[in-house]
């Protein structure tokens, strides 16, 4: 791969999952920041696959927008940085978000992405695991616009498709309320 544009397009595959999962090498061209996460096993009980699996599992559960899938490709490009195990051999990834969200911003910036775009993307990954409250709801909206909280509740959505059966179920259906609020504060307008 060369440049954005042939990097988006891979992701807008069909195939993208099995593309993703024996392809890293090919991601890797364009975002060498993939790599530390290919095998990395998650080692915790809300995960059933290793961190590049996840991440495959994540893009291809996506809707097929092309900066929702780039997202979802680094939204967990801060766990190797930030893996530890504890004591009772689980794994933690604390600030995972925060600090995903600045090794991502130089890579949307060399991929060629405006200052703006570079922005949301980067927010984007710095609160994908945040909990969105209905009553936070307009918050949101006028930090990311309704747009952005639609790409993100799309981000949350996949994530929680990618995670084990408890976990997944629990946050897709918070995605889902709150998708529903949004289209009915729309409807009242």
């Amino acid at each position: 791969m060369q440049d954005k544009d042939e990097l988006l397009e891979f992701l807008m595959r069909d195939d993208v999952y099995a593309r993703l999962v024996l392809g890293a090498a090919e991601v890797a061209e364009i975002v060498p920041e993939v790599l530390p996460m290919v095998g990395l096993d998650h080692r915790n009980p809300h995960h059933q696959y290793d961190i590049w699996v996840h991440t495959a599992h994540c893009v291809a559960f996506a809707p097929k927008d092309p900066l929702v899938r780039l997202t979802l490709l680094l939204h967990d490009i801060g766990k190797p940085v930030t893996y530890r195990v504890g004591p009772d051999g689980v794994a933690h990834f604390r600030k995972h978000e925060e600090i995903g969200a600045e090794i991502a911003a130089p890579r949307f910036r060399a991929l060629g992405f405006e200052e703006e775009t570079v922005m949301l993307l980067s927010d984007l990954i710095r609160i994908h695991d945040k909990d969105i409250l209905p009553g936070e709801l307009r918050t949101w909206i006028t930090r990311l616009g309704t747009g952005g909280v639609l790409m993100l509740l799309d981000i949350k959505e996949a994530d929680a498709r990618a995670h084990g059966e408890a976990y997944r179920t629990v946050r897709a259906e918070q995605a889902r309320e709150l998708r529903r609020l949004i289209n009915e504060q729309a409807a009242d307008s």
